[in-house]
């Protein structure tokens, strides 16, 4: 998901070989400062990122190690925002979050996944509203996944979204729901009227957080209208959804410090368990080809019951181990999602 700038910084840091050599570090910035710009990170984001690593490598001396770490540090200080990471609860459920984009940026599937991903990785209790009903198909669009992932859903096309955003949380509070997740509706641009029907939907949901979702394969207008969206009705976290499609994945370096907003999720393939928590010293693991075992011990722990791999185990010590047990290995295998989300 991350090979294109994976390879930029490796190729870089190859380039250093000997202590105090100045010239190959000069050479490292400039290879470097070429591959960043080709993966679609913007010029300012590497202008900064490159004048704060030659400052603190020649501070602690040229070499492979210090480059390497301040490389480390500087880019965890960039892909760090303020505000919360990953999905953070309320103190008092339910969680109320508010799903606002353009229209084709892949909200009503990112809201979907983000709804499986809370059922089945954190065991959460999860209501749908479906207040788009601008877009034809839109509602029955969520009332296929909702059905596929076993969400409940509030749906009416012939209510306002008002009204639907109202029977939701009424829902959601009287029958204990831990998340209510509000599907809202897009435009093919930002307008006055897409922005008063987000006002008056923010007014009476009083949404915990408000996740704008960005397509990853519009590059730096993903930024730009994200900052839009934080000015005029103001967002507490980023989606960045068909981020597998994106091949450079520039975008994802540079849109929590442009827009001054954390990047809370990558949508990482089209399936329902293709959404990843985007932790920033995790993926700068990653960025450094080092893995992310964390995140997949997490991901793992919560698919797989402790109590069951344990009987599993002794299944297997017996020999007692049959194909039933097998298919339900390999479910439990999907449930992580693509062999390329994992890797």
């Amino acid at each position: 998901m991350f090979d294109t700038l994976t390879d930029s910084f490796k190729g870089a840091i190859d380039k250093i070989r000997f202590y105090d050599d100045t010239k190959a570090l000069t050479k490292a910035l400039k290879e470097l400062k070429k591959s960043l710009l080709k993966a679609d990170v913007h010029h300012k984001v590497v202008k900064e990122l490159l004048a704060n690593v030659e400052k603190e490598v020649k501070e602690n001396g040229v070499g492979k190690e210090n480059f390497l770490k301040a490389l480390q540090n500087d880019l965890t200080r960039i892909l760090t925002a303020e505000g919360n990471q990953g999905f953070v609860f309320a103190s008092k459920p339910p969680t109320v979050v508010l799903m606002i984009g353009l229209q084709g940026s892949g909200k009503t599937t990112t809201t979907g996944k983000l709804a499986f991903m809370l059922k089945e990785q954190k065991k959460k209790k999860v209501l749908i509203a479906a207040a788009d009903l601008q877009r034809l198909a839109a509602v029955e669009q969520l009332r296929q996944i909702c059905e596929q992932i076993d969400v409940t859903l509030v749906a009416d096309e012939n209510k306002t979204p008002e009204q639907i955003v109202k029977e939701a949380l009424a829902k959601g509070e009287k029958e204990l729901y831990d998340v209510v997740l509000i599907d809202t509706a897009g435009r093919l641009a930002i307008d006055d009227e897409l922005m008063d029907e987000l006002a008056s939907v923010q007014k009476i949901a009083k949404p915990d957080e408000l996740f704008y979702v960005a397509d990853a394969m519009t590059g730096m207008d993903a930024v730009r209208t994200a900052q839009t969206f934080k000015e005029k009705i103001g967002i507490t976290g980023v989606v960045l959804s068909k981020f597998d499609g994106d091949s450079k994945g520039g975008v994802a370096m540079g849109i929590a410090h442009q827009v001054g907003v954390p990047l809370r999720f990558i949508g990482a393939g089209e399936k329902m368990p293709d959404l990843e928590a985007f932790i920033p010293d995790r993926i700068v693991s990653r960025l450094m080809g080092s893995g992310d075992l964390e995140s997949l011990a997490e991901k793992t722990a919560n698919i797989i019951d402790e109590k069951q791999a344990k009987q599993l185990s002794t299944k297997i010590k017996k020999g007692k181990f049959n194909f039933n047990d097998f298919l339900e290995q390999m479910e439990s295998m999907k449930k992580l999602g693509s062999m390329k989300s994992i890797m």
